[in-house]
């Protein structure tokens, strides 16, 4: 593991061995005095580069969770769509009426349409099992991993 530098002017931890001066204020690891570092203050060190892994798990478990919801409801309006105009196209097909005599009539369904109606209502089942799917695989990535104490 990497030894982290504090520089004496600002406090910012930097990588000594990758940078000669610190990245914020310009300042070395020896610039105001040559002293050495105090063992309380490396155990402080370590604990902060500890809670900061924690952070950014945090952030990971957080951005991954917000990912599946915008992940649901973008594939949702995407299938939703195309149901919606699949419906639409399917309602515009005009049905056949035949008319007897007196003014009995009935109504037949076209062949077509009742053909979109069964290819809305797949689009609608796979579109409905995609977007859990994904929202799912998205999702677990935010599970908090159990840890021993």
């Amino acid at each position: 593991m990497t030894e982290l530098s504090t520089c004496k002017r600002c406090g910012r931890h930097y990588r000594a061995d990758k940078l000669i001066n610190c990245p914020r204020c310009g300042g070395d690891e020896h610039d105001s005095a040559s002293e050495k570092q105090n063992p309380d203050d490396a155990l402080l060190l370590r604990k902060d580069l500890a809670g900061l892994d924690e952070l950014i798990q945090a952030q990971d478990r957080t951005t991954h969770a917000v990912r599946a919801l915008a992940i649901f409801f973008f594939m949702n309006l995407f299938w939703t769509s195309g149901v919606v105009l699949l419906l639409m196209v399917a309602n515009l097909i005009p049905s056949d009426t035949q008319c007897s005599s007196f003014g009995d009539c009935t109504k037949t369904t076209n062949g077509f349409s009742i053909f979109l109606y069964f290819v809305t209502f797949v689009v609608a089942v796979v579109g409905i099992i995609a977007t859990i799917q994904e929202s799912m695989k998205e999702l677990l990535l935010s599970r908090v991993k159990p840890t021993r104490m």
